[in-house]
């Protein structure tokens, strides 16, 4: 059932499009099953186009003869009516390591199909013609262009057709891409269709600068889909059987972009002219006022190319050179830039992927981790190979003047956006900057989260009537030192500090997941790793890390140079950074170190007298949310706002901030106490039983 708020999205944005009970019932005719088919009985049904549900507007989706179309969901026995939903509060996602947004959900598995207006039913059912068809991305548009043409008698041989994407004409059998969707095919035969448009938004023509960008891809992205649509029309057009004649693309003109994004929003803000919207709209590629558009009979390539600029940096440039400017730009992975008189070469985007760091050739190769966000890896590389990729004179600028040159390797971390730097001290930052854009908003998950693995008597909470979260912080306090402890690593990320150690017996705890955590935090500048990964010879895949997470950790208590290797870890100030096939090189090292381990009273040997490490017992979860990873996720832009604004409690009293009584714990004493020494611990068991022989 849909709430009181998505109820009353739900009215206002029908009531907005003048979508009435009458406009929103569809009469379709009743059929009944004969020997090869179906045929119409006199018995109507009505149905609605749009119905609220649980997230928006429920949109539903009819076949040509006004049935349901259906589909089948998973191992589902039976089918179920197909709908896609306009989400009253929008949602965002993940992809490819941005965050993005999407306004209208469906069924994972679901297909891909064209929303049918109700006029487009009504012509199929009572076989009239159709005299041109438009197809409009989205649903929304192509219905309420339906209910204006309505009013339009001169608009009778027009109907519209909704498409959820621009690639949404495609048919419905992902192997036979190339051919237009059955259910257009369908209604083109049936209705005799002369003419079909693709109609696309105001913002078709536009882009936005950003200096790493290639301001092609998007554009050439629309053109493909244009080019597609018309190939996927070729064999009807070649059929001198079938009546289509024309195929047009068209958008509208990019000034209503700001004001009138799509069609719909055009004809609700202009009212008075909506005959006169319509009648630009039939005028096609001779379109003036409100639209442009090119006729695509002849198939040709460089006819959608030429109208997208894609042609040349000259095109290009020509088109939108209101939104780049003076700027430099990326297209087609060449930058270049206007001296006012020309257009000069600047360099190939493709040299950023790769450097000269000291003698070594290297390429900076960018892959997904397994949440789907980018982190960078740095993998030998040669000259020769980069020639072999690229166009001779493209290879030569690339590696005589454009790739980037670096006099060795370096590691500081900064997770200040505008302060961070790739180059520090002429070498290349092996640090990565941070992912996320702090943004205000609640982080009650993850305080949550961390209270639930620290524990102690602090607490923060949101403070409703300030619209702030207000904390009571404690001195020694293991909640209160966690937190100094996450505020520092974010605030002062030179700052050496204590290893945390959680340990637990259980399974199920959150201790690993707080190491993957930490990783998400600084993406690109964390990894988590075993106990035989961690004694690797090769150390470049955690030496210059921020975060180093040690699972499992276990250290036998007999292996002192093991111990020792860790301690100095703790405080080192340079490490020598060794990569597979470069020469050995000291970098400076800001490491921490965080050690996982079910072994709760073994996990090392430690010293009663030693401040370097600070012991958790962490408790089971008594509930287990398995959509943990994702509410961590969702708040990470207001962890980093967060982090940035919180004042530490602690004071900085010592090499490793702390006062090491504050971060002193029971659970280190009573490792300290089962690792001491077998000798150690038999005098003085024997002291404490025979107080008498003390001497």
């Amino acid at each position: 059932m849909p709430t009181q708020e998505v109820e009353n999205y739900f009215n206002e944005r029908l009531r907005k499009l003048g979508v009435t009970d009458d406009v929103n019932t569809i009469t379709t005719p009743v059929y009944q099953s004969i020997e090869g088919g179906y045929e119409k009985t006199a018995e109507t049904k009505q149905r609605k186009a749009f119905e609220s549900n649980e997230k928006g507007i429920q949109i539903n989706y009819y076949l040509p003869n006004g049935n349901n179309i259906t589909w089948k969901k998973g191992n589902n026995k039976w089918p179920q009516n197909f709908h896609r939903t306009r989400l009253a509060k929008e949602e965002t996602y993940e992809k490819e390591g941005k965050t993005l947004t999407k306004k209208y959900h469906q069924d994972k598995g679901s297909p891909l199909v064209p929303y049918l207006t109700p006029g487009v039913i009504h012509k199929y059912v009572n076989q009239e013609q159709i005299e041109t068809l438009v197809l409009i991305e989205g649903e929304i548009k192509a219905f309420k262009s339906y209910m204006v043409k309505s009013a339009d008698e001169q608009m009778k041989a027009v109907e519209f057709i909704g498409l959820p994407g621009i690639h949404g004409f495609y048919a419905g059998d992902y192997n036979h891409k190339k051919e237009i969707n059955e259910i257009i095919q369908q209604i083109i035969l049936e209705c005799r269709v002369r003419n079909i448009v693709m109609l696309l938004d105001a913002d078709t023509l536009t882009l936005k600068w950003k200096e790493d960008k290639d301001l092609s891809v998007r554009t050439a992205s629309f053109a493909t889909a244009v080019k597609n649509f018309r190939n996927s029309l070729h064999l009807l057009l070649e059929d001198q059987s079938v009546d289509l004649s024309n195929v047009y693309f068209m958008h509208l003109k990019a000034k209503f972009t700001e004001e009138a994004k799509g069609i719909d929003d055009l004809l609700m803000q202009i009212p008075a002219k909506q005959k006169e919207i319509m009648d630009d709209l039939m005028s096609f590629h001779f379109a003036k006022t409100y639209f442009d558009g090119i006729i695509l009979n002849d198939g040709q390539a460089s006819t959608v190319d030429k109208h997208f600029g894609l042609l040349n940096k000259e095109t290009f440039y020509t088109l939108y050179k209101e939104y780049i400017g003076s700027r430099p730009f990326i297209f087609k992975k060449i930058k270049y830039e206007w001296t006012g008189e020309e257009l000069k070469y600047v360099k190939s985007a493709e040299s950023d992927r790769f450097a000269r760091i000291g003698i070594n050739w290297v390429k900076r190769v960018v892959l997904p981790n397994h949440r789907g966000i980018p982190e960078e890896r740095i993998e030998k590389w040669s000259v020769t190979e980069i020639k072999r990729d690229y166009p001779k004179y493209i290879a030569e600028q690339m590696v005589n003047r454009d790739i980037p040159r670096y006099d060795g390797f370096f590691s500081l971390p900064c997770w200040d956006q505008k302060e961070y730097k790739r180059t520090v001290y002429g070498c290349y930052n092996l640090m990565e900057p941070l992912h996320w854009d702090p943004k205000p908003g609640r982080v009650d998950v993850t305080l949550g989260f961390i209270k639930h693995l620290f524990q102690g008597e602090g607490k923060i909470w949101y403070d409703e009537q300030n619209k702030c979260y207000q904390e009571e912080a404690y001195k020694g306090d293991q909640f209160t030192v966690a937190m100094d402890y996450l505020t520092i690593l974010h605030q002062h990320p030179t700052q050496k500090t204590f290893v945390p150690c959680l340990v637990s017996r259980e399974q199920g705890t959150g201790k690993s997941t707080f190491l993957e955590w930490l990783c998400m935090v600084y993406t690109g500048n964390g990894t988590v790793l075993n106990n035989e990964q961690f004694k690797k010879n090769f150390n470049a895949h955690w030496a210059s890390k921020f975060i180093i997470g040690l699972d499992e950790g276990f250290l036998d208590v007999d292996k002192k140079s093991e111990r020792e290797r860790l301690k100095q870890m703790v405080t080192a100030k340079e490490i020598f950074l060794e990569l597979k096939g470069i020469d050995v090189k000291p970098i400076p090292y800001f490491g921490h170190l965080i050690i996982c381990s079910n072994d709760a009273d073994n996990l090392m040997k430690m010293e009663e007298e030693d401040t370097r490490w600070f012991v958790v017992k962490v408790k089971k979860s008594e509930v287990k949310d398995p959509n943990l990873d994702d509410k961590l996720k969702a708040e990470m832009p207001a962890w980093i706002d967060f982090l940035n604004k919180r004042k530490i409690f602690h004071k900085k009293v010592d090499r490793l901030w702390f006062d090491p009584k504050d971060f002193e714990t029971e659970q280190q004493r009573k490792i300290a106490q089962t690792t001491k020494a077998r000798l150690d611990a038999v005098v003085e068991n024997f002291i404490k039983e025979n107080p008498s022989q003390k001497t």
